[in-house]
């Protein structure tokens, strides 16, 4: 081992112990499986015995009208306690990284006021029903909770990165009336400062290895932008917009298949990619499911979460470790909303079983 690999081993060696003991208890498909073959009560008596969910669900009513938003609230708070217990153990530079990566809670929660204020909806909402990770981002959303208007919303907001990504579309906004503008800016933007300013400020190997996973993110995002457009008849100029400026690894294909003439020619433009046995994936569910992309989705989040297990098989001292077990985690209380909201909603349980995404 080199003497930077045993530099980057001493930082990270007590948090990759933890998290390989964590990947471990991970929900299996034998646990998802006891899951879907028993009610809903007994399900989450089932997870009590996971230590993971000891005492998350001991104020869950399952009768509440809004237990679904409740339910979604204990998940995430959740995980983000479990990466609390985690956070401390890792180098300096690669906490501020983390930090901004959950920074997607507060995204979500705004993109909920922008679609608010946009469509006029009367019934409120209360910040208590969404998990927000830090006092900062609940208080700066609290505070634009109270605006009138989309200008309103913008003028006091105190991210400096989200106003200027609602400020460089609000003109077009106001023209289009389109709230998509508004919500893709704010996407584009999170993606651009991570990519520009938070991961080139991480160390050698952090920073390749973040490029990595967020760039196969970036890209597997604006695939899924490219092959809906097409499919919706969007032109090139109406897709183009909508993408993360980003290019990770799909070179100049992004661009041919942004400028493919149909759904088929944009799939034929993604194959020579490094994502070509995902795009067969889409492609043959397309002609199975009668040209349709329903599962689009579900297929992209199964080719990345694969992706990240074999990925991250070799030297594991770095934060990517850190950022996959986020994502896996991400992904089982994911699977955990699908089970128990079909189960309280009455669904029929095949439902859910097709949804999941298994570790395999």
């Amino acid at each position: 081992m080199k003497f930077g690999q045993v530099s980057e081993a001493k930082a990270y060696a007590f948090v990759n112990a933890r998290i390989k003991a964590r990947k471990g208890q991970l929900l299996t498909a034998a646990d998802y499986e006891q899951l879907l073959s028993i009610s809903l009560f007994e399900g989450l008596t089932y997870l009590r015995d996971k230590a993971r969910y000891l005492e998350s669900f001991s104020n869950l009513d399952l009768k509440s009208t809004d237990f679904p938003i409740k339910l979604e609230r204990i998940l995430h708070e959740n995980i983000f306690n479990e990466m609390n217990i985690l956070f401390n153990d890792i180098p300096k530079k690669a906490r501020k990284l983390i930090r901004f990566y959950f920074k997607k809670y507060f995204i979500d929660v705004l993109k909920q006021m922008i679609r608010q204020i946009h469509t006029k909806e009367l019934e409120s909402y209360s910040l208590e029903d969404f998990y927000i990770p830090t006092i900062e981002d609940k208080t700066e959303l609290s505070i634009i909770s109270k605006s009138e208007s989309i200008i309103d919303l913008i003028q006091k907001l105190q991210t400096p990165w989200v106003r200027e990504a609602l400020e460089s579309v609000i003109s077009e906004y106001e023209k289009q009336e389109n709230v998509l503008l508004l919500e893709n800016a704010v996407d584009q933007f999170y993606y651009k400062y991570l990519w520009d300013h938070i991961i080139l400020s991480q160390d050698k190997r952090d920073r390749k290895v973040t490029q990595k996973i967020i760039g196969i993110k970036i890209d597997l995002t604006n695939i899924i932008l490219i092959l809906r457009g097409k499919l919706l008849n969007f032109p090139p100029n109406e897709i183009l917009p909508q993408l993360i400026p980003i290019n990770y690894r799909l070179s100049h294909n992004l661009i041919q298949a942004v400028k493919a003439s149909s759904f088929s020619e944009a799939i034929e433009r993604l194959q020579n990619t490094n994502y070509s046995d995902l795009i067969q994936a889409i492609h043959r569910d397309y002609r199975e499911k009668e040209k349709s992309i329903v599962k689009i989705e579900q297929l992209q989040q199964e080719w990345y979460i694969q992706t990240l297990f074999t990925s991250l098989a070799g030297f594991p001292f770095h934060i990517g470790t850190f950022l996959a077990y986020i994502e896996f985690r991400l992904q089982e209380i994911e699977n955990l909303r699908i089970i128990f909201e079909t189960k309280w909603k009455g669904i029929d349980i095949r439902f859910a079983r097709e949804q999941l995404i298994y570790f395999k």
